[in-house]
Order: structure tokens, then sequence, then C-alpha cells
């Protein structure tokens, strides 16, 4: 009877631990859901109406043949938002809810890899608590783009990457080739991953012919597959140099410059924040680089042991994890040199990478409930500053839109650049008179002009909009600024007042 006692007590406890574990599980998940559906329905920017437009205006016909060769991306995403929509409303939050969804399973995705790799449940839940609350990534799984979807699909990539390695199964082999096809058509730099599981893979030391010649199998399908792609992308290629060199595009593509090349690791950490006071903000930004430097040369020393306690050897699986950070940004680098594509934000599929070093690094020191705590503690605190500050939002077209509504009760002509109209026509719904600047000729009949000079560093460097406008009698009477957005009214005045700003 005692001995039967023991064993029903061993038992409770030992289904209680294993509940327990997976409660926690469930919690950072729903957290990270959480998270990622604060303040959801802010503003459309930019990218995200093109996106809106993408998937709307065209069929699907006139996607491939209309739009993509004018845009510089793969189709995936636009895909995936054409079908969506199809079954629910274009509202901000719907917009978004298929990048949350991805957000949220490359979390547990995260959790999964950890475990895979380093055999360590604790850490796992680090792993996952960290990208749980990521500010970056809360930030771009609210992003109507394709950075939430191409983090899974590359988290999804490198997963059954090592697990076919390891297993060496026909059906991982599957889901590796799946899942990298996918990833390949939802955004180029994911090329960049090629190269760090080739490297990891010849680096290994038990790989055999067998699983060399899978492996070769596997590449083969995913560069034919991506074939019927490649006169797309070589019109893309084509139309991009064409704008490049008519505009100052180049600069907000990402030249390679020590700047952009820095901000890589600085908003790893804070996401999309900042501070006004740029000392201390440089201060911190230093701190925390080089305490998150710190823990990834931790997790990096474990490996790079040469007898480590596990038994593991130099071409173990840690090293992909390395390779999966460094060797896309690095390659990326070198190509800014000739393409300008050096943006943080660009690089957002490497973030996962950095989370598991930094969790691994943490889990590497003996007194570490203090540095989970401060780790926990600088997510959240860059993650809410994010969500709860609309100085930090995005683009305020909604605001600007519904102002020029109420202002413009004459129904005067609004001038913007053809490129930037997307954002202004989704909220506008059809009410206004738009004119694209390079037909401002036709607005000569009228006195007055509405101006949404968006982007005119890009499109118009030296300001020439502004300058035909004043040479026309025009003068700039009203002008107001909706976080990156300016709305400005230009009027004949009978009585010449000068150029300042009259509101009248």
């Amino acid at each position: 009877m005692p001995n039967l006692k023991s064993d029903f007590r061993s038992y409770i406890l030992q289904a209680g631990r294993f509940f327990s574990k997976r409660s926690w599980i469930f919690l950072i998940l729903i957290l990270a859901l959480a998270l990622r559906l604060i303040n959801i329905n802010q503003s459309l920017w930019l990218d995200e109406a093109i996106s809106f437009e993408a998937a709307t205006k065209y069929s699907l016909r006139d996607l491939f043949l209309q739009f993509l060769p004018k845009d510089f991306n793969p189709p995936l995403y636009y895909l995936i938002l054409h079908f969506w929509l199809r079954f629910f409303p274009p509202s901000e939050l719907f917009l978004r809810l298929p990048s949350v969804i991805f957000g949220f399973f490359t979390c547990f995705l995260i959790y999964k890899i950890y475990h895979l790799v380093f055999m360590d449940k604790k850490g796992a839940l680090l792993a996952l608590t960290l990208m749980a609350t990521g500010p970056l990534l809360i930030y771009y799984s609210q992003e109507v783009r394709t950075y939430s979807l191409t983090t899974f699909l590359v988290c999804s990539s490198v997963y059954y990457f090592i697990k076919f390695l390891q297993c060496k199964k026909r059906l991982l082999a599957a889901c590796y080739s799946l899942f990298t096809i996918l990833m390949l058509y939802s955004h180029y730099l994911i090329w960049l991953i090629l190269p760090a599981q080739w490297l990891y893979f010849f680096n290994q030391k038990n790989k055999d012919r067998k699983l060399t010649f899978n492996l070769l199998i596997c590449q083969f399908v995913i560069f034919f597959s991506y074939l019927p792609w490649l006169p797309i992308l070589i019109r893309q290629l084509r139309i991009a140099k064409r704008i490049e060199t008519d505009s100052n595009w180049g600069q907000v593509l990402g030249e390679a410059s020590f700047k952009n090349i820095a901000l890589i690791p600085v908003k790893f950490i804070i996401g999309r924040t900042s501070f006004d006071n740029k000392i201390w903000y440089g201060f911190l930004v230093i701190i925390l680089v080089l305490f998150f430097g710190f823990l990834i040369a931790k997790a990096f020393f474990y490996p790079f042991r040469k007898n480590p306690p596990d038994g593991g050897d130099p071409g173990s699986e840690k090293w992909m994890i390395g390779f999966w950070l460094l060797v896309p940004i690095i390659l990326g680098s070198l190509i800014s040199f000739k393409i300008p594509l050096l943006t943080y934000f660009r690089f957002l599929f490497c973030l996962p990478a950095f989370y598991l070093l930094v969790s691994r690094g943490v889990m590497m020191i003996k007194n570490k409930k203090a540095i989970i705590i401060l780790l926990l503690g600088l997510n959240l605190f860059f993650s809410l500053r994010y969500l709860l500050d609309q100085n930090f939002h995005r683009e305020n077209w909604e605001e600007a839109v519904e102002l020029l509504h109420q202002k413009n009760t004459a129904d005067a002509p609004v001038l913007i650049f053809q490129n930037v109209s997307a954002p202004f026509s989704y909220y506008d719904r059809k009410k206004s008179s738009l004119i694209f600047i390079y037909e401002k000729e036709s607005i000569l009949d009228f006195d007055c002009v509405w101006l949404i000079p968006y982007s005119q560093p890009i499109f118009d460097p030296h300001d020439q909009t502004r300058e035909w406008l004043k040479s026309q009698g025009f003068v700039r009477t009203f002008e107001q600024h909706f976080r990156g957005v300016t709305l400005e009214k230009w009027q004949k005045l009978l009585l010449g007042r000068g150029n300042g700003i009259i509101d009248l």
C-alpha cells in the first residue's frame, strides 16, 4: 500500500511538471498574441497601402503582368493577401492579421529550434519569451508587408534543414525544400540564408555521400522551382535601376555605410523607438550593444571549446545559428556597395538567430535570474513604448485625409506624387480630385489647391513643385503635419502678402 501511494504521488508530480511546462508555453504565446494586437488599427503607411492596392486593384493575371514587374518584391505575400481579402474586409485590423499570425507561429518555431539545437527546455522558454516580447518583431508583426511571413519561412527552413541533417528522412527533406522555395518567393534577401546553410553543412564532420547527394537534390528542386520567376525578376532589376538613376531612391533603400551597419544590432535590441536626447541615446545603445554582444560571445564560447561537455564538435548544429545571424548581414553589407539594400528591417529574418544566441548565452551564466529579468524588462519597455506612444506609430495618413475632407469644402484639387498616392487613396475613397504632380499644369484654372509633398526629398530634391506654385501666383496659406505626412493649402490671392504661411 505505501508503494502504491508513493507511485501515485510520483505520477501526480510528473503530470504536474508536464502540464506546468506546457502551460508556460501557452501563456507566453498568449502574451505574444496580445502584444501584437495592441493598437493594430493605427493608420496604414505608404508601403502597406501599396500592398493593399496590389492585392485588391489587380486580378491575378494583372498582378504578374502589370504590378510585379514595377515592384521589387517576389509575389508570395501579395498572393496570400489577395486571397485573404476575399474572405475578410480590408480594414487595418484584417490587413495586418496575416502578419500577426505569422509572427505568432514564428515564436513557437523558435522554441522548437532552440530545443532541437541545445536540448534545453528552460533556454527554449527564454528564447520563446524574448521572441514574444521583441520590439522589432512586434512592430513588423503589425505591418502589411512580407517581413513577418519571411521570418516565419526562414525559421521553418532552418528547422527542417537541421532536422533533415539529423534524421536523414525523405519527408524532412521534402519539408525543407518546400519551406525554402516559399521562403525564396517571399523576399530577395532571403537568398543569403542559403550560403549560411551550405557553410554549415560543409563544415560538418559526420556528413556522408548519401546525405550530400540528397541535399544536392533538394537544392536542385529549389533552384528549378525558381526558374519561372526569373523573367519578372530581370524586368524588376531593369526598372529599379532606372528609378534609382532618376531619383534619390538609393539613399532610402540603404547604401553601404557605417550608420546602416550599426543600426542593425541597435534596432534588433530597441526596435523602432528612439530618444530626442542624442547623447543619452548614443550612450544607452552602446551599453546595450556591448551587453547583448557579451551574451552572444558567451554563447559562442561553448561550441568553440575543444572538448565541450555534451560531446559536440565544431560542426554541430550550434554553428548553424551563428551562420544564420552573421552570413546574411555580412554578405548583404558587401552587396550594398553595388546595390543599395542595407536597411535593418530587411534583415529581420536574422533576429530569431540573435535571440537564440542571447538565450544560450544567458543559460551559460550561473546567476541568470537577474539577467533574465533585465532582458524581459528591456523588451517590454521598448515594445510598450512603441505600442502606447503614438509618436512611434506609422505615418498618420488617416487624420491627414480626414482633415482635408473637413477643410476642402470647395472641392479643390489635391497635388501628390503618383508613386506615393496609395495611402491617400485608401483613406480618401475617391472623394477628392487627385492630380499627380507631373500633370500639375492642369490646376492653373483653380484658385486653390492642396499639396501633399510626401517624399519630396526623393522625387523632387530641389523642391521645384513649391517654386512652380509660387511662380504661378499661389501662396501657402495653411500647413499641418500628421506624423510623417504634411498637408498644405495653396491659394491665389488678389492682394499680395508675400510668401509666408497665412492661415485663413
